[in-house]
C-alpha cells in the first residue's frame, strides 16, 4: 500500500492508522476478549460504522500494517547495492525499515506475540506475513533479473529468510536468549547465508 498524498486520503488514512493502534491498545490493556469493534471506535470518537469502512473485523484492525513497513522495507531493498549478497541486502533492509531498537515498544512486536496468544488472530498474521513474502519475492525477482512466476530462486530466497526471521522472533519472543532482537535476526539470516553449518556438539 503506497502513502496517500492528497488530503482526503491523508485523513483516511490517518483515521485508519488511529483505529488499528486503539485495536491494539485495548487489546493489551483490557485482553482480546474484553475488546469490541464498539469499544475500539469509542477509542477514535467515531462510529462502528466508519471503523467497518476500514475494517472487516476486530482481528484485522488489530493486525494492520501501522507503519508502512511492507512499503518501507521493500523500497529499502530495492535501493541496497546491485554487488552486495542478496542476504546482506535483506539484513539491511529490514534493519533500516523495522526500528529494531526499542524491540518491546515495536507495534510489530506487540502483534506478534498477541497472534501467537490468541488463535483467531493467527491467521490474520500470517496473511500479514505472506503478503511480505510476496512483495519480497518480487523484490528479489527484480534485483536478481529472474522471473517470480517461473524461476524457483526469488520464492525460495523470500521463503528461507521468511522463516530465519520468524525463528529469531520465536526464540526472543519466548525469552530463551539474552540476546537483543536485532542480534538474533542478524544471526539467523548469517547461518542461513552460511548453508546453516551445524552446530558444535557439547560433550
Amino acid at each position: 500500500m503506497s502513502v496517500p498524498t492528497g488530503l482526503r486520503e491523508r485523513k483516511k488514512r490517518a483515521t485508519r492508522v488511529a483505529l488499528s493502534r486503539a485495536a491494539l491498545r485495548l487489546t493489551l490493556e483490557l485482553g482480546w476478549d474484553r475488546v469490541t469493534v464498539e469499544g475500539i471506535a469509542a477509542e477514535v470518537d467515531v462510529s462502528a460504522r466508519t471503523f467497518f469502512n476500514y475494517f472487516s473485523t476486530k482481528e484485522e484492525a488489530v493486525m494492520a500494517d501501522t507503519e508502512d513497513q511492507l512499503d518501507r522495507f521493500v523500497a529499502a531493498l530495492t535501493e541496497r547495492p546491485a554487488e552486495e549478497p542478496i542476504l546482506d541486502a535483506i539484513h539491511h533492509a529490514l534493519m533500516d525499515t523495522m526500528e529494531f531498537g526499542d524491540d518491546d515498544a515495536r507495534e510489530w512486536v506487540a502483534q506478534f506475540r498477541l497472534a501467537r496468544r490468541e488463535p483467531s488472530l493467527l491467521p490474520y498474521f500470517m496473511a500479514r506475513v505472506h503478503e511480505m513474502e510476496r512483495h519480497l519475492v518480487s523484490a528479489i525477482a527484480a534485483r536478481t533479473g529472474t522471473d517470480p512466476e517461473h524461476d524457483l530462486y526469488p520464492a525460495l530466497v523470500a521463503t528461507a529468510a521468511g522463516g530465519a526471521i520468524k525463528a529469531a522472533l520465536r526464540v526472543w519472543s519466548d525469552r530463551r536468549s539474552p540476546l537483543p532482537l536485532a542480534d538474533l535476526v542478524a544471526d539467523a539470516l548469517d547461518q542461513l547465508g552460511r548453508g546453516l553449518p551445524e552446530p558444535h556438539r557439547q560433550r
